[in-house]
């Protein structure tokens, strides 16, 4: 019998490596990785993931995202439910930017400068969205700077950058989320400075199979502060059967 796959989607500006500890310690399973390196535009992020689950779709499918990899793999599901066991959402929000339903989110202001910016220094970029990522405490602990001294130094693809901004600037499951027929578990930050934990509680509230999970003592970036507690939550997840 083929074992079954999970899916792990990084969120923006990482490698896919980010979750390959976590993979590890899930031996049972068969593990791909999906990240938007390489990518030209933002249709190339949802047209890589949809390829994906072409290649795989005849097994049972977990799917783990984070971030903008929530927002992937909730668009995934609108296409592929039937052959998605369940999803994983950490830290996930239904429409990234600030709207009448949302006020809450990013204003579409920020997203197009950071898009300008990119080009002339990516690097100052990513560190100043970093220190959103990260709580006080989690800073002290040194989180923040192992965070970025293992994902912030070398060359950047600043195409695959903008083309996760567009991804966010353009995103919203509202329309398709009737779709959603998976059963979803969401881990919901309550210090998450980058996706506000009233959008999380509006998306949970209208996935027909959702169980909610909220932290208040984590910021936006999670499994890399606290990365026992989301393996078990993982753990715990892929076991329930119910």
């Amino acid at each position: 019998m083929e074992k079954e796959v999970v899916v792990w989607i990084t969120g923006w500006s990482l490698p896919d490596r980010f979750w390959h500890d976590y993979a590890k310690s899930l031996p049972e399973y068969d593990h791909v990785f999906l990240s938007g390196e390489g990518c030209q535009n933002e249709m190339d992020i949802y047209q890589r993931a949809e390829s994906l689950i072409h290649i795989i779709n005849k097994r049972r499918i977990y799917i783990v995202g984070w971030s903008l990899g929530a927002m992937l793999g909730l668009h995934l599901a609108t296409r592929f439910s039937n052959h998605i066991q369940k999803l994983f959402l950490i830290n996930a929000s239904g429409c990234f930017v600030k709207s009448e339903q949302n006020p809450e989110g990013w204003d579409k202001r920020i997203l197009r400068r950071m898009i300008r910016k990119l080009n002339q220094n990516p690097e100052f970029v990513l560190r100043a969205f970093d220190q959103q990522m990260f709580t006080t405490n989690e800073m002290s602990q040194g989180l923040l700077r192992s965070f970025q001294d293992q994902y912030r130094t070398g060359e950047w693809d600043c195409d695959a950058l903008t083309a996760g901004l567009r991804f966010l600037l353009h995103f919203s499951i509202y329309p398709d989320l009737g779709q959603v027929t998976s059963q979803v578990w969401m881990w919901m930050s309550e210090q998450d400075q980058i996706c506000s934990p009233q959008e999380g509680r509006r998306l949970a509230s209208l996935v027909s199979q959702c169980k909610l999970y909220s932290d208040d003592k984590q910021g936006h970036a999670v499994p890399w502060t606290a990365p026992a507690r989301i393996r078990d939550w993982l753990v715990k997840g892929m076991q329930d059967h119910d």
